[in-house]
């Protein structure tokens, strides 16, 4: 039978209570970890690294793997092209040029000179496609074409600026020819402006139109006199044999009137 005192004694260590001191315990437990981290520390910097036999041979630096990025993007490519900036817009240098002799080809409904200022790959000949006997200002993309004014608007003032060829006239010319950016020849080579840019493939299609004003410039200097007005700068280059076309100037101002080239 058990006696009073062992009654008592149990009763007391179940009423005990365990108190734990956090502060304390963190504080040494920080104070383990960093004696650790310092002696591991000393023993790396005390160990000297000796690479393996295969490493020696492979020295990498930040420059070779840029360059062998480059060439990986090169490879995957189709077409890089690289851009020379001069002036204001720049000069496209990234096909390589050849010398194109001046030419003459007859094509009913479209322009028939050929620049030979140019910068063009050599490619096969382009033929421009004549245009339809039943042409009409309203079979233009009307949102394509708007598409392409506001792409090129800037870019044919600057051409005005530097050339005096009206930006209403090339913009004009460039969507009747293009068919409003989208005619094959324009999405596949940069050719903008049909026949008379024809024969080769441009960097972009800035380039092609800088080449058909360096060409406008060379062969029909003579209409700068005119420049001051749209209709009869359209009017005058029809004259020349510029195009094969006599209602070209009529297809022109009707661009001009529809989308408000003025």
């Amino acid at each position: 039978m058990a006696s009073r005192n062992d009654s008592s004694l149990r009763q007391s260590a179940g009423d005990r209570i365990l108190t734990i001191d956090w502060r304390l315990l963190f504080a040494r437990l920080r104070t383990r970890f960093t004696a650790l981290f310092r002696s591991a520390r000393h023993r790396a910097e005390q160990t000297e690294y000796t690479p393996p036999a295969w490493a020696t041979n492979f020295r990498f630096s930040w420059f070779r793997l840029g360059l062998v990025a480059i060439a990986i993007f090169v490879f995957t490519q189709k077409q890089v092209d690289f851009t020379v900036s001069v002036g204001k817009l720049g000069v496209a240098a990234a096909n390589n040029t050849t010398e194109v002799e001046k030419s003459t080809t007859t094509v009913t409904g479209s322009p028939r000179k050929v620049s030979n200022n140019a910068q063009m790959s050599v490619l096969p000949t382009l033929a421009s496609n004549p245009a339809p006997a039943s042409w009409s200002v309203m079979d233009i993309d009307e949102v394509a074409a708007q598409q392409y004014i506001d792409r090129f608007q800037r870019v044919a003032q600057t051409e005005e600026d530097k050339y005096q060829i009206p930006a209403a006239a090339k913009l004009a010319i460039a969507i009747y020819e293009s068919e409003a950016g989208l005619s094959p020849k324009a999405r596949e080579y940069n050719n903008h402006f049909g026949s008379v840019t024809a024969n080769g493939y441009y960097a972009n299609a800035w380039a092609n139109w800088r080449a058909h004003s360096d060409l406008i410039a060379k062969e029909y200097g003579d209409l700068k006199a005119y420049a001051g007005s749209v209709e009869n700068w359209i009017s005058m280059l029809a004259r020349t044999n510029y195009t094969t076309d006599p209602d070209y100037d009529t297809k022109l101002m009707a661009i001009v009137e529809r989308f408000g080239l003025k």
